[in-house]
């Protein structure tokens, strides 16, 4: 068998038809399709698997009777996959009649761990079609593959499933789309981050319908978790194989943050919240206030917000908040109320946010009260990205001199934790390469420039800053050339 199709159905009965059918009137005859009736409604739908499992040997169907969400479905597809390559639709899309047929042409006897493709864009609205298709290129090494990752999340849709991927590959590395690496977005940049064997074919065989989607605008409870992995997956692909580059780290950091980002903002601006089974959670604006300051002490966001850049993340941030605290005001719930179960979020809230006529803006300057609220919360454990920093770094560079005085005693500790911030960035970067390959000869200079930086904004910050032990060790090998990998 070389293709296994996985096809998790939910009350489409109008569509889903024509998605199996274009499975099953495939030029290309070698595959398999598995069908899950993820707990419909619709009895129709058990009734339509039935009718073509009987009609088609290569059809395979089977029912649960609860919803578990298509990510959780598409993995238990997959667990009765004998395929070589492995391809999802979803039932509301469909595959062109040759499509199967021209993907296997197109790969020939290459056999790449993960085929690329573009797909067309049907919108249900319009009624227009938009041909997404990308320009052919086969990678057989990882570096390879680093040196184009911008071009590649510039013109395939990496965050969807209508590709191809090797069944042993993903089982080999344990990814199922649902756990640990969730859903296509955390599935698929895994897979792009550890394989060195890949293809992106010149071919747009996929329609997908847009505006059908269940998970449209939704926020998913505890999404950070897997924008952080994506990055982290790209950047421990840099790391193994010594390549370094500072504005692919800032891109790569801004193209999955801003995802995560948005939904941020849906979550303020009222939007629905479902967990990973696709089922509904309710959560009031207290709750949503919460899940946001989760996001912002989590294992991993503090590369991430280093390369976006924290004054721009910070604002966007801030956006979202007034958002969110508006639509509190408008059910009556005061700010005061609104913020009390926080950790750090309400010091900053009740301190950049003023409320008149139950409306909240931001205030156009800052109060010592106001100050001092902001330096409770960036000193405040969890304030692990020191939220509010920019705020004091403007008061050390524009406050008067008797403002600064006050502070005098708390100042050089704020310092210092963000000096430990940067440092942790610094740290990670720099075990990342001595553990592997080290750095490639030619992108030596550039990440020295990049490490000494880092450390001398720590120097400035801070003059008698003690950096960790394992810093210091890593940072006298970087200085005497131990990094570089001249055979790479």
């Amino acid at each position: 068998m070389y293709f296994s199709i996985v096809m998790p159905i939910y009350n489409h009965s109008s569509n889903c038809e024509r998605a199996i059918l274009s499975i099953i009137n495939q030029t290309y005859t070698d595959w398999e399709l598995i069908l899950l009736d993820n707990a419909s409604e619709d009895p129709a739908i058990m009734k339509l698997i039935t009718l073509y499992q009987e009609k088609d040997a290569r059809v395979k169907g089977f029912r649960i009777e609860k919803n578990v969400g298509w990510p959780k479905g598409v993995a238990l597809c997959l667990e009765k996959a004998s395929g070589i390559y492995m391809g999802f639709l979803a039932a509301d899309d469909f595959l062109e009649q040759d499509g199967l047929q021209n993907v296997v042409d197109a790969v020939g006897k290459n056999i790449p761990k993960v085929i690329w493709m573009g797909n067309k864009e049907d919108f249900s609205s319009t009624g227009k079609t938009f041909d997404v298709c990308p320009m052919e290129h086969y990678f057989t090494n990882e570096l390879d593959i680093c040196l184009n990752l911008v071009d590649f999340f510039n013109t395939v849709y990496y965050n969807a499933m209508h590709h191809f991927v090797d069944l042993k590959f993903l089982r080999e590395n344990y990814i199922d789309f649902f756990s640990p690496f969730y859903s296509d977005c955390g599935s698929m940049t895994r897979a792009l981050g550890i394989t060195d064997n890949m293809m992106i074919l010149p071919l747009s065989p996929y329609h997908l319908t847009r505006g059908t989607s269940h998970s449209t605008s939704k926020y998913l409870m505890h999404c950070y978790d897997m924008f952080i992995g994506q990055f982290n997956d790209i950047q421990e692909k840099l790391f193994r194989v010594g390549y370094f580059d500072l504005a692919l780290l800032q891109y790569i950091s801004k193209r999955f943050e801003n995802n995560h980002l948005s939904n941020i903002n849906n979550l303020c601006l009222g939007g629905a919240c479902q967990d990973k089974l696709f089922d509904a959670v309710t959560l009031n604006w207290n709750e949503r206030l919460l899940e946001i300051e989760s996001s912002l002490y989590a294992n991993g966001m503090d590369a991430i917000v280093y390369y976006y850049n924290s004054n721009e993340f910070f604002a966007r941030i801030e956006d979202s908040l007034l958002i969110l605290v508006n639509n509190a005001l408008q059910e009556n719930i005061s700010i005061e109320d609104l913020v009390k179960d926080c950790h750090y979020l309400g010091d900053i809230i009740l301190a950049v946010f003023s409320v008149k006529d139950n409306k909240a803006c931001k205030k156009s300057s800052l109060d010592l009260d106001d100050l001092t609220r902001l330096f409770i919360a960036v000193l405040n454990k969890d304030n692990r990205l020191l939220f509010g920093y920019n705020y004091i770094n403007f008061l050390v560079l524009n406050a008067d001199q008797s403002i600064i005085d006050i502070f005098s005693t708390t100042l050089p500790i704020v310092k210092n934790k963000y000096a430990r911030f940067l440092e942790n960035v610094l740290l990670t970067s720099l075990i990342g390469y001595n553990q592997n390959r080290g750095i490639i000869d030619s992108y030596s200079i550039a990440y020295s420039n990049h490490c000494n930086d880092i450390v001398h904004s720590i120097e400035d910050l801070c003059p008698q800053y003690k950096f960790k032990p394992q810093s210091n060790e890593l940072i006298i090998q970087l200085i005497q050339g131990d990094f570089t990998n001249e055979n790479n």
